[in-house]
């Protein structure tokens, strides 16, 4: 994973802040250990609860990364140098792994979404750019910009009840398309999150030996 190299080895030392920028329901379903609870939209007028060295590290996270970069925005704008957004909570939950308790399920964030992608009914949503989605997408993916979903029905399932798995780069582009088609009355939306977390979805039909 050369996404995020330094956020584990930050996590993991002693002078790092880590803030949870979810809501507070989220947060109540399970969080890292060291994480404090800032909602992104909070960060701004939290100044006495960050530290008052600037350059001390500090981790953000929230469900998809969105926030997170919208925190990491805010909290550079405040002066502080060394932030690092680590992306979405089920990605990095890892981090409390050494000291959690053994026989933990390890993935019970987005169990259905792989077993959905490879069931034939399932409509499968990349609402990134056709830019991004030239550099490589899943093989069952419609291209349908996150922007563009309130308008393309005419693209979209008859059957509301049809599941459909929609991803981006991060979760967070995905996260809107997914509220857009709560919005037209869909029911059984989910977030895969990002490209380069789902892209073995495809693995079992590849050409064996295709790189």
């Amino acid at each position: 994973s050369d996404e995020k190299p330094d956020a584990k080895a930050l996590y993991n030392s002693p002078n790092t802040m880590v803030i949870d920028v979810r809501s507070p329901e989220e947060v109540a379903e399970g969080t890292l250990k060291k994480a404090v609870n800032i909602i992104h939209t909070d960060i701004a007028k939290a100044g006495h609860k960050l530290p008052a060295d600037k350059a001390q590290p500090i981790v953000v996270f929230c469900r998809s990364g969105g926030r997170a970069g919208m925190a990491l925005s805010s909290l550079q704008g405040m002066g502080y140098t060394n932030v690092v957004n680590a992306g979405g909570y089920s990605a990095i939950k890892h981090f409390d792994e050494q000291g959690s308790v053994p026989g933990k399920p390890a993935s019970d964030e987005k169990p259905d979404a792989k077993a959905l992608y490879n069931s034939p009914n399932t409509m499968v949503i990349d609402v990134r750019s056709p830019e991004e989605v030239a550099e490589g997408t899943l093989k069952k993916a419609v291209n349908i910009i996150h922007t563009d979903i309130a308008k393309a029905g005419h693209k979209l399932p008859a059957d509301k009840a049809q599941p459909i798995v929609v991803f981006c780069r991060s979760g967070g582009r995905a996260g809107m398309a997914l509220s857009s088609l709560q919005g037209m009355g869909y029911t059984n939306v989910v977030n895969a999150g990002g490209y380069s977390a789902i892209k073995h979805f495809d693995e079992q039909g590849s050409v064996p030996g295709k790189p």
